[in-house]
């Protein structure tokens, strides 16, 4: 989930996250949680995936996602931390 790759097992060494369309989205800030994580992208888009029990993703509703999910709230505005 919070790896934002397809599954829920393990990985011992990076993958690409391919649930971002190819070249589509520059990533500028990570930040990593314990069953989430979030992303910003070089225009200002956040992104959030993994589990989401308590709202932590952001997102209309409390299901995690294994893919990267826009957190439509945030669209317009300028993110500087996460």
């Amino acid at each position: 989930g919070q790896l934002g790759l397809v599954g829920d097992r393990q990985r011992a060494m990076p993958e690409v996250i391919t649930t971002f369309p190819a070249g589509s989205h520059k990533v500028a800030m990570l930040a990593c949680g314990g069953c989430h994580t979030l992303a910003t992208t070089t225009s200002d888009e956040l992104f959030a995936f993994g589990g989401n029990q308590y709202g932590q993703l952001g997102i209309s509703n409390r299901r995690g996602s294994n893919a990267p999910q826009r957190v439509e709230s945030l669209c317009g505005k300028t993110l500087t931390c996460i």
